[in-house]
């Protein structure tokens, strides 16, 4: 008979993990929203001509972005292979000396640095936001609360399924 925790580890894990990753996509999305929007672009086609503004703010995410998230992918899949080879406490040598399961590796190298590139990167656009805010003309206040609300929701989302995530992975103590 299988356990139930051996079903629900993998199960609540990937879960959580692909809620993770679409709370910290929709946060990163909004910030850069925002900040299209404090610069008065209200309106744009995705996949069609934009503004140059839009345009490069664009370009300029999506290079930090995947710069980021390779590096990141890049760094766990060699820390993987190399806390197998060398014996160190990770995930991948679990301390009782068992096999590491095959699922946990996607989660590993895969979707977790995207998040963290995800979550980075939207923290960048925040930190730009409130440049621009402290910087420029102020902001029409309804525009201002409405900004404030909605982002504080979606990263305290992002914060409580980051240590959801964390606290449900049977490898949680391995470090």
């Amino acid at each position: 008979m299988i356990s139930p925790m051996v079903i629900a580890g993998p199960a609540l894990e990937w879960a959580g993990s692909f809620a993770l990753f679409l709370a910290s996509a929709k946060a990163h999305g909004r910030q850069l929203r925002l900040e299209r929007e404090r610069a008065g672009y209200f309106e744009v086609v995705f996949g069609g001509k934009n503004p140059a503004f839009v345009e490069g703010l664009w370009k300029q995410e999506r290079l930090l972005f995947w710069s980021l998230a390779g590096a990141l992918c890049a760094f766990a899949l060699a820390y993987a292979v190399a806390a197998q080879r060398f014996a160190w406490n990770s995930p991948f040598r679990p301390s009782d000396g068992s096999v590491p399961p095959f699922w946990l590796l996607p989660l590993w190298g895969g979707v977790w640095p995207m998040c963290a590139a995800f979550i980075f990167t939207g923290a960048l656009s925040v930190w730009r936001l409130r440049m621009a805010l402290v910087s420029g003309p102020s902001a029409d206040r309804r525009w201002l609360a409405a900004a404030r609300l909605g982002s504080v929701g979606w990263w305290c989302l992002v914060l409580l399924l980051t240590f959801m995530v964390a606290a449900a992975s049977p490898y949680s103590k391995a470090f």
